[in-house]
C-alpha cells in the first residue's frame, strides 16, 4: 500500500497528464474531421471509424498514465512492485479507465445516432451496423491496451528484480523526474522500446512525425521537400508557423526548429537503409525525447492546411 504522499502524488501526476491528454483529443479531433463541423460530412472524407481515432488515443493514453503514475509513486515511496501490486492495483483500474472511456464513446454515439433518426426519420438498420463495427473496433482497442500495459509494467518489475547493470540493460529504462513522451509516441514505439527493440522504436516514432506533418499539412511531398515547403519562412509564409514570423529573432526560431524537422528526416533516412545494433537505451529514449518534442511543437503550431485536389 501507498503512503499518503505518495498517493496524493499518484493523484496529482495523473490528473496533469489526464488535463493534457484532454486538450491534445480535441486538436486531434478537428485535425481529424479536417474542420468539417457536421460529423456525416466529415465521415464521408475520413471514413466513420477514423472519426473516433482521438478517441482511441485517449483511451489508450489514459490508461498508460495511470500505470506510469502507479510505477512511479511506488519508485518514490522506494517499495518493490509486485505481481499483487500489477493485479490488484494497477490493472483493475486500468481496465476501469478503458471501460469507461470506451463505455462514453458509445454512449455518445448512440445519443447521435438517435437525435439524428429524429432528425432526418430514418430506419435503425444503418446505424446499428455502424454502432457494432464501432463497439468491436473499440474492444479491439481496449484489448490492445490492456495487454500492451500489462507487459509493460511486467517487464518493469521482473527488470527491477534483476537489477541489470544499465550498460547490459534490454529492456525499459525509466527517463528521470516527470518526463513522459507523447501520446503518439507512446502509442507508436512504447511496446517496441519496452521490449528492447530500440531501433524499430525510433525509426517508428521518426516516420510517424513525418507523416504527422505531411498529414497535419496535407501536402504532397515527401521526405527533406516536405519539410522544406512545410516549415520554410525563406521569402514566403509557411503553411506551418511556431510564432508570428515577424521579427528576425522569430524567424531565426521558425528556421531552428525547420532544421530539427529536417535532421529527423536525415536519422530516419539513415536508419530506414542501413542495419546497424543498437542497443543503447539512454540513446533511444533521446531519440524518442526528440520526437516527442517535435510533435508537441506541431500540436501548438498554427497550421494553414493545404486545400484538398477533387
Amino acid at each position: 500500500m501507498l503512503s499518503a504522499d505518495s498517493s496524493v502524488y499518484l493523484a496529482t501526476h495523473f490528473r496533469s497528464k489526464q488535463d493534457a491528454l484532454l486538450k491534445k483529443r480535441e486538436i486531434d479531433r478537428q485535425t481529424v474531421s479536417r474542420n468539417i463541423i457536421n460529423f456525416e460530412d466529415a465521415e464521408k472524407v475520413v471514413g466513420y471509424l477514423n472519426m473516433f481515432q482521438p478517441d482511441c488515443d485517449f483511451m489508450a493514453g489514459l490508461a498508460h498514465a495511470h500505470a506510469e503514475a502507479v510505477l512511479k509513486a511506488y519508485e518514490l515511496e522506494g517499495q518493490p512492485l509486485t505481481q499483487k501490486t500489477i493485479d490488484a492495483e494497477i490493472m483493475p483500474q486500468v481496465e476501469k479507465l478503458l471501460a469507461e472511456s470506451s463505455g462514453g464513446v458509445i454512449a455518445r454515439e448512440k445519443g447521435r445516432m438517435t437525435s439524428r433518426r429524429v432528425r432526418t426519420r430514418t430506419t435503425g438498420g444503418v446505424t446499428s451496423a455502424k454502432l457494432g463495427s464501432l463497439t468491436r473496433h473499440l474492444a479491439k482497442h481496449v484489448n490492445e491496451t490492456r495487454k500492451a500495459i500489462r507487459n509493460g509494467v511486467t517487464l518493469h518489475m521482473l527488470e527491477m528484480k534483476k537489477k541489470v547493470p544499465p550498460d547490459q540493460r534490454r529492456a525499459a529504462v525509466q527517463p528521470a523526474g516527470e518526463y513522459t513522451y507523447h501520446p503518439e509516441v507512446e502509442r507508436v514505439s512504447r511496446h517496441l522500446f519496452m521490449e528492447g527493440n530500440f531501433r524499430q522504436a525510433v525509426l517508428d516514432a521518426f516516420i510517424h512525425v513525418i507523416a504527422t506533418v505531411k498529414q497535419r499539412t496535407g501536402l504532397k511531398f515527401e521526405g527533406d521537400d516536405l519539410m522544406n515547403r512545410s516549415f520554410c519562412p525563406d521569402k514566403t509564409t509557411p503553411p506551418v508557423q511556431f510564432n508570428p514570423l515577424q521579427t528576425s529573432e522569430e524567424k531565426d526560431e521558425q528556421r531552428g526548429i525547420w532544421f530539427l524537422f529536417k535532421g529527423l528526416v536525415q536519422m530516419r533516412n539513415y536508419k530506414a537503409h542501413l542495419v546497424t545494433t543498437f542497443d543503447d537505451p539512454h540513446r533511444a529514449h533521446e531519440y524518442l525525447a526528440l520526437a516527442s518534442l517535435l510533435l508537441r511543437l506541431l500540436d501548438t503550431a498554427t497550421i494553414q492546411k493545404a486545400p484538398q485536389t477533387p
